[in-house]
C-alpha cells in the first residue's frame, strides 16, 4: 500500500512539471471535447519574457481522420470569431519520438481554424500553432497529445 502511494505521488507530480513553457494550462473545461491551452505572444515567447500572460485560451479539436480545428475563446470563455485574425494558422506536429516536426496550414471557418494534420505513427506528440492579430503573432501549443 505504501509503495502505491508513493507511486501515484510520483506520477502526479512529474505530469504536473510536464508542461514545457508555454504557460500556465487553462482550468476551464472544454466546449467541444477537446485539449484547452492558453494563447500567448509569440514575440515574448521567443524572447523569453519574464511575464507572457495568456491573451486568449484556444480549444484543439481533433478526428480520426486527422482534422483538426481550434476554437478560440476570451479569457472569461466567450467564444470568439476568427474575424479580424490572420486567414490562416500555421500548424506543427511535434513528435519527439518519432524525431519529426510535420507542417500543416489551418484556414479560418467563421468561429474556427480546420486544417489536416499529418498522421501520426508514434505517441504522445505535441501541436503549436501559430497565427496573428494585425501585426502582433500569437501562439498556443497543446502538449502530449495522443
Amino acid at each position: 500500500m505504501k509503495s502505491l502511494l508513493i507511486s501515484l505521488t510520483l506520477l502526479f507530480s512529474v505530469s504536473a512539471l510536464a508542461h514545457e513553457g508555454h504557460g500556465e494550462m487553462p482550468t476551464e473545461l472544454s466546449k467541444f471535447g477537446g485539449n484547452m491551452g492558453n494563447v500567448v505572444s509569440e514575440t515574448k515567447m521567443k524572447a523569453k519574457a519574464k511575464t507572457n500572460p495568456p491573451l486568449m485560451k484556444a480549444e484543439i479539436v481533433r478526428t480520426d481522420s486527422g482534422t483538426v480545428r481550434v476554437y478560440l475563446y476570451d479569457l472569461k470563455m466567450n467564444q470568439i470569431k476568427v474575424d479580424g485574425l490572420s486567414k490562416e494558422a500555421q500548424g506543427i506536429v511535434d513528435n519527439r519520438k518519432a524525431k519529426t516536426k510535420d507542417k500543416f496550414t489551418l484556414t479560418a471557418h467563421g468561429d474556427h481554424f480546420m486544417g489536416t494534420m499529418p498522421k501520426q505513427k508514434k505517441r504522445p506528440f505535441d501541436i503549436y500553432v501559430t497565427f496573428s492579430k494585425g501585426t502582433e503573432k500569437l501562439f498556443v501549443g497543446f502538449d502530449n497529445l495522443d
